[in-house]
């Protein structure tokens, strides 16, 4: 006997429908994924030409460090870097100069926020010879004689090494001998590469300069002695379109830290020291040249 099914075809599928619904309805509703956490604003900062390896491993160690927001170097003299804060250009948050007095002409301007100065480092300058040996024991002596027909120099409108080569030629006496003989680089960097290149028989570079020089037994390093020149004292100060000024006062922090003082002498630079109170009160003193027309070059 053929037995007629119980529920026709359709009638299966329906079931089938509901149970499947049902069983859905019982399951935990997923969860709506949490918006992730959007990065701090990165950090831009403008810094003097010859910061670009200390601050490169400084903002490294910095941007490791968590919930600290990116850094990115905008590298140029400090002349030029003030410039450009002062016509408004670019969206720099912090500016660290080589010369105490671009923070204070920026501080009158009410581009920076006063408070958050910090003096950070020193450096020195020194003369040095592409050609070991062809002095006549004295840098001066060889400066102004013959010996050296080509010297190179940064810019005065630019960097403070060449504002203090300068200084250091005058109070030599020897800058009547030596001004003919002079090649203004744009840069202290530019100054770096004709010594490198033999362009130059001389060049009076930062002491922090000095560990670039390679191979460096090709090279021979003067001290200035006594001769007084201006101060070449970094400091860093938060520009008041900051938009993360937190941020930017917890990086400038992080390069005075008394643990990364070791950083800056590695480099060829002085630590200065400052305890957060005195750092405060800092009154920054009156600049040493003046700007010029460029534009910062991106740190990669």
């Amino acid at each position: 006997m053929v037995t007629a099914p119980l529920f026709g075809e359709k009638t299966v599928k329906l079931i089938l429908a509901t149970l499947v619904l049902a069983t859905l309805g019982t399951l935990p509703h997923p969860t709506r994924a949490e918006e992730p956490t959007p990065p701090p604003h990165s950090l831009q900062v403008g810094a003097d030409t010859s910061l670009r390896s200390v601050l490169r491993d400084l903002a490294q160690t910095f941007a490791d460090g968590e919930g600290n927001p990116d850094v990115q170097l905008n590298i140029a003299p400090s002349g030029i870097i003030r410039r450009h804060v002062e016509n408004n250009e670019g969206a720099l948050d912090i500016v660290v100069a080589a010369a105490p007095g671009e923070i204070e002409v920026l501080a009158k301007q009410g581009k920076i926020r006063t408070d958050t100065a910090r003096t950070l480092a020193e450096n020195e300058l020194v003369v040095v010879t592409a050609w070991p040996g062809k002095t006549w024991g004295r840098p001066w002596v060889s400066l102004a004689r013959l010996d050296w027909n080509r010297i190179a120099v940064a810019s005065v409108e630019n960097a403070m090494s060449g504002v203090g080569a300068l200084a250091l030629f005058k109070n030599a006496t020897i800058y009547a001998a030596v001004e003919e003989k002079l090649i203004h680089e744009t840069d202290s960097e530019r100054v770096l590469d004709a010594l490198r290149r033999a362009r130059v028989d001389a060049a009076v570079i930062y002491r922090s300069d000095v560990g670039i020089l390679k191979p460096r037994d090709s090279f021979e390093v003067f001290e200035v002695g006594d001769i007084p020149y201006p101060p070449i004292v970094y400091s860093a100060a938060v520009l008041s379109s900051c938009k993360n000024v937190e941020g930017a006062k917890v990086f400038i922090a992080h390069l005075a830290k008394t643990e990364n003082q070791e950083v800056w002498a590695r480099h060829g630079f002085q630590p200065t020291e400052i305890t957060d109170a005195h750092a405060a009160q800092a009154e920054p003193k009156p600049g040493e040249h003046a700007p010029a027309e460029s534009s910062p070059e991106p740190q990669k």
